[in-house]
């Protein structure tokens, strides 16, 4: 199913190549917007945002991961594409990766951004005023209530960017279109869902600050998925913050080193 959501940031160069980047449950491939300038040249730069007008009949990792790759053929070679998922996004980028193989299409690499098992991402504990916050770049908002509801959680997280950028006008009306989106995608975080391996090289990056993902392994649950162990990087920042103008340099760096260096030819 195709729906538009495959951006061009960045043209491939003469050797064909790509990076397409798979959008965490938020939707928004801003943070991938802030990694484009730290990129070597030579691959050319996809990424996916999420609508939210998605239908509930997609609304789960297999088919999100089918409509993607089917997006994905249309502008850039699987074979010569690496994937990189972030939180949510690893997970498809997963299944994208084993749908292409099957095709006989496999790709270059597969980079999971903090990114656990499907299994995993359905039970993390997670504060709802957190995340939705995180959407918008914004700290969690002080003083709301443990079981605040999404109306709160948005007046609240309204206030913090009008305190960001004084005048701006946001009203919880305005974002309720991006939590909506967010809903959707943790709805299919939960949808049954089965992970199975792709034979491409993995690798996992994970957030050298995050402490949100309780007891879950260090890799995720990954090693468990492939049978064999996943190589590990850690990167600054948190889960959210990982690609902040703070940490977007180390980030890119990272991924740039886990990426084969044919890619970078130009």
């Amino acid at each position: 199913m195709i729906r538009g959501n495959l951006l061009s940031l960045r043209a491939a160069g003469p050797s064909g190549d790509s990076i397409a980047f798979v959008h965490p449950a938020g939707g928004s491939a801003g943070g991938f917007r802030r990694l484009l300038p730290h990129l070597p040249p030579g691959p050319g730069v996809l990424a996916f945002e999420a609508d939210a007008q998605a239908p509930e009949d997609r609304c789960s990792i297999g088919a999100i991961a089918a409509d993607y790759l089917e997006e994905l053929a249309l502008l850039a070679d699987p074979r010569r594409t690496v994937l990189v998922g972030w939180s949510l996004g690893g997970a498809v980028a997963v299944e994208m990766a084993r749908l292409s193989e099957q095709a006989g299409a496999a790709p270059r690499t597969v980079v999971l951004l903090d990114s656990a098992t499907p299994a995993l991402l359905g039970v993390r504990p997670r504060r709802p005023a957190a995340e939705i916050a995180a959407l918008f770049g914004v700290a969690e908002p002080d003083h709301l209530p443990a079981d605040a509801d999404d109306a709160q959680i948005l007046a609240a997280v309204a206030r913090a960017l009008e305190e960001r950028s004084p005048g701006a006008g946001f009203t919880p009306e305005d974002l309720e279109p991006y939590a909506a989106t967010y809903r959707w995608h943790l709805r299919a975080a939960r949808a049954e869902f089965t992970a199975r391996p792709c034979a491409a090289p993995t690798v996992l990056v994970r957030a050298l600050d995050e402490t949100g993902w309780g007891d879950a392994p260090q890799d995720l649950g990954w090693s468990a998925v492939f049978g064999r162990a996943i190589p590990q990087r850690w990167t600054p920042g948190t889960h959210h913050t990982l690609l902040d103008p703070a940490h977007v340099v180390a980030a890119a760096a990272l991924i740039e080193d886990c990426i084969p260096t044919e890619c970078f030819g130009g």
